[in-house]
């Protein structure tokens, strides 16, 4: 967000100088905004590029959190953990398991945070067939396949 906020002010200010110099700077200025333009894009394909060689690096240690997760869940429940253990500490701040008849079980790994507040959950879903019900996503307006059985999903 704050890289966004920078490359919006930045680009106001290559558009500012290209307003106040003559004709012959003018065309470098409008280069400038327009590389603070295409920074944009580049920069987001770049952020979700990372984050998929970040999740497939850590795949092996969600999965074997989802099921030390799923060994917690008490069916019609959702149980919270504040404290993962140390083994799954950096992956989450905190993991919610829920187990129901519409969903099965399901582990959602809370990991991302923001400004303004947004949440992004890794979310283990042992039945994967159950992200397709409505129920099922409810609260997420995003949700991204990363692997069997495994989503991301923000708010």
């Amino acid at each position: 967000m704050g890289a966004f906020l920078a490359a919006g002010v930045l680009f106001l200010a290559c558009v500012a100088w290209v307003l106040a110099r003559g004709k012959g700077q003018r065309l470098k200025g409008g280069i400038a905004a327009l590389a603070v333009l295409a920074a944009i894009p580049v920069g987001v394909e770049v952020g979700h590029a990372v984050r998929d060689w970040q999740f497939q690096r850590d795949l092996p240690r969600y999965r074997a959190a989802a099921t030390w997760a799923s060994a917690l869940a008490v069916p019609g429940d959702t149980v919270v953990v504040l404290s993962p253990p140390a083994a799954y500490a950096d992956l989450a701040y905190a993991v919610h398991i829920r187990q129901d008849q519409t969903c099965g079980v399901w582990v959602d790994f809370f990991w991302g945070g923001g400004f303004p507040v947004k949440h992004t959950v890794r979310r283990y879903a042992a039945d994967p067939s159950s992200m397709e019900r409505k129920p099922c996503r409810e609260g997420w307006r995003r949700s991204r396949w990363r692997a069997q059985g495994w989503y991301e999903l923000a708010d």
